[in-house]
């Protein structure tokens, strides 16, 4: 039988140097004077733990009193250190900031200030359809909604009219998107599971090039080209066409590379990984000049384990 784990335990030793330097500032920031002591002693015990002893931290500790209702004290901590996180990576990537901006128009609608609140929201519903997150526009576009039935306007009817018509295009694109995800899925699982046989396969990936073919004529794959064109290079690798992979894996890296690197940025193991496969191929394929560009870039991508990675991926 396993042995039990220690959520707490598992998250502190889930954290970086910098993250962990960063709870105790946030510790100091969050609690109310002198609260906060007890906190961070739970945390730096916790954190000098190997194994989790918890006889061994109600021993240590200091107060006494928060040993004795440890159990209440862990799970306050655990929160803390999740809200931690949440401050710390703040400006990580796309979602997080418009999610943040979300929170700021509902804390003004909340004061009563709806100018302030819908021109935030204005920003970050822009922020979102530009960059394809269909459902944070729709969860945007909700709380819009709100505040415009709100407004002392003449225009709101035509303002609603104009939200919802946007809104609802919107939604569109999410279902397109939900689509060929949904048909990735099956097709993965099938195939892994041998449920499906040649003609079923077949059918699916027909599907999928009707909803692509969708995708395209509306722009949506440029958002995120890993997921659009993801079945199609499952499909060819199953059928071991590697140069229909190969040429879709080359408009996939062209586009990141020299268009738009946002997901570099905001998802830089995705972009490993993309790379690694690519590598993959081009080495089924003998394209040993692609594979010398394709390591470079690998080398460049954060972490700093990415490279053992790589090193572990030439080796194989």
């Amino acid at each position: 039988m396993p042995e039990k784990t220690e959520p707490l335990h598992e998250l502190i030793h889930k954290l970086d140097k910098n993250e962990k330097r960063h709870f105790h500032l946030f510790a100091d920031m969050y609690s109310k004077s002198g609260e906060a002591k007890q906190y961070v002693q739970l945390f730096d015990l916790i954190a000098a733990q190997k194994t989790y002893d918890e006889k061994a931290i109600k021993d240590k500790l200091s107060n006494k009193v928060f040993a004795g209702n440890l159990s209440s004290g862990k799970n306050f901590l655990y929160h803390m250190i999740l809200r931690c996180l949440r401050h710390y990576h703040s400006s990580d990537g796309l979602r997080f900031r418009i999610r943040e901006m979300w929170m700021d128009a509902y804390l003004l609608q909340k004061k009563g200030l709806l100018a302030q609140a819908s021109k935030i929201l204005d920003k970050a519903m822009k922020v979102a359809k530009t960059n394809g997150l269909y459902a944070s526009y729709i969860d945007l576009s909700d709380l819009k909604r709100y505040i415009a039935l709100d407004y002392e306007d003449q225009n709101k009817a035509a303002a609603l009219s104009r939200l919802a018509e946007e809104t609802r295009a919107e939604y569109n694109k999410l279902g397109v998107r939900l689509d060929i995800l949904g048909l990735y899925e099956k097709g993965f699982t099938g195939l892994k599971d041998r449920n499906l046989n040649e003609t079923e396969w077949e059918a699916i990936f027909e599907q999928y090039k009707g909803k692509l073919a969708m995708a395209e004529a509306e722009g949506q794959v440029f958002h995120d080209m890993l997921l659009y064109y993801q079945p199609g290079v499952q499909y060819y690798n199953y059928r071991k066409d590697y140069q229909a992979t190969y040429e879709i894996d080359e408009k996939i890296i062209s586009y990141l590379n020299e268009v738009d690197s946002t997901l570099i940025k905001d998802q830089p193991g995705r972009y490993f990984q993309f790379l690694t496969n690519f590598f993959n191929v081009c080495t089924t394929l003998n394209k040993p000049g692609r594979m010398k560009e394709l390591i470079e870039f690998m080398e460049q991508v954060p972490p700093t384990d990415r490279k053992e990675k790589l090193q572990f991926q030439l080796e194989i």
